[in-house]
């Protein structure tokens, strides 16, 4: 192999231009001097003393001196496999906070919060744009959009002209279920008022949208296939009448407490999306409970909202076989999701009124259990 060749391998596994250039040098010539480095690579002084100081410091050249002068060589090339050894030991120590960082960005580029009718009017102008010709369209606890009635009339015409098939899911007793029912390519099916949630919740593509309606409407919206389509399979059940909904804090106790008859000690249960909005009558709830899961040998991880005070973190993690975290990201979620083998519960907090969406569906459970897991690896153990 040539010279050039030799120092083109070099560069690749991390030396300089001129770094190469001097350890082959200080090879062929053997221990010298730095005086017979400059004529021979026809570096300048001042720069061949520069990269001399880094190829010692890397342990690729060493030096002694002879009659006052320092003599320089070049270390056995098997150095260079001790070197690129130490490399990939230290970046294999920093490989898994570097992949929680890209993996923080990728999620962070999924969430987004739209305000006011302008921020929610994009949402429906990214379904038309994300949805083609046959592609589902489909939405549950349709809400009553007052500030954009004459809007979503012409976007309807627009869903239409492109033969987007919506499904949609009314509870009983909305104004716009006649209307639905005649705007083309669309299905409509109406639910008992305590099957629904207070929020409308719309999936297309790989994304799914949350929207609180009012005077100043505000949606978030999640773009992530294993998001999506575990809502979609949530759909499915919502629409074929396969979900159990439980309203009022003595509702969700009880759909709570269901974990004590079907988890055995040293299995799990997981919170996902915590909020810090409850009263208290009902953050002593939860330290009672944890005293009876603490008996009960059962395991929790919980995933709070960020914000939330720092003394209910403190009080979880003090308890046995729990650890609570922050969530990984500064997201507001208008839902809860908890977690355990084939359940998913859905949760919409609402003060002194939350109630939850009870799913058996061992589908729905391992989507949301992948989505909570990622989240986990993403944050960070709370520093008491």
């Amino acid at each position: 192999m040539g010279e050039v060749n030799e120092r083109e391998v070099l560069e690749e596994i991390g030396l300089t231009e001129n770094e190469a250039k001097i350890y082959l040098t200080l090879l062929e010539t053997g221990s010298t001097t730095a005086g017979v480095i400059v004529k021979k690579t026809k570096l300048h002084r001042s720069t061949t003393y520069e990269i001399i100081r880094r190829l010692i410091e890397t342990g690729m050249i060493n030096y002694v001196i002879k009659a006052g002068k320092r003599q320089f060589e070049a270390t056995d090339p098997e150095k260079f496999l001790d070197v690129m050894r130490e490399r990939e030991d230290k970046f294999k120590r920093i490989l898994p906070e570097l992949k929680k960082k890209k993996d923080i960005a990728k999620i962070k580029q999924e969430a987004y919060v739209y305000d006011g009718v302008k921020g929610v009017k994009t949402i429906f102008e990214d379904v038309l744009k994300t949805l083609g010709k046959g592609d589902e369209y489909l939405i549950f606890g349709a809400g009553e959009p007052v500030p954009m009635h004459d809007y979503l009339r012409i976007f309807e015409l627009r869903r239409s002209r492109k033969k987007i098939p919506m499904k949609i899911v009314f509870s009983e007793g909305a104004k716009l279920i006649d209307y639905y029912r005649k705007v083309p390519y669309t299905k409509v099916k109406v639910l008992p008022e305590e099957n629904m949630t207070p929020s409308e919740v719309e999936i297309y593509g790989d994304k799914t949208a949350i929207i609180l309606w009012g005077e100043k409407p505000m949606a978030f919206v999640i773009e992530n296939k294993e998001v999506a389509d575990s809502f979609r399979k949530y759909f499915n059940l919502m629409w074929e009448q396969d979900v159990m909904i439980h309203r009022g804090f003595e509702g969700i106790t009880r759909l709570h407490e269901k974990v004590y008859d079907r988890l055995k000690p040293g299995e799990e249960y997981y919170y996902l999306g915590v909020t810090a909005e409850q009263t208290e009558e009902q953050h002593e709830y939860w330290k009672k409970d944890h005293l009876r899961r603490v008996k009960a040998g059962i395991k929790c991880r919980l995933l709070y909202e960020q914000g939330t005070d720092p003394k209910i973190l403190k009080n979880r993690n003090s308890y046995e076989g729990c650890e609570a975290r922050y969530m990984p990201l500064k997201v507001k979620t208008p839902s809860w999701v908890f977690g355990y083998k084939d359940v998913t519960v859905m949760g919409i907090p609402r003060g002194k009124n939350p109630m939850a969406i009870e799913i058996l569906n061992k589908e729905v459970a391992l989507s949301f259990s992948n989505y909570f897991e990622a989240l986990w690896k993403m944050s960070k153990p709370f520093k008491k």
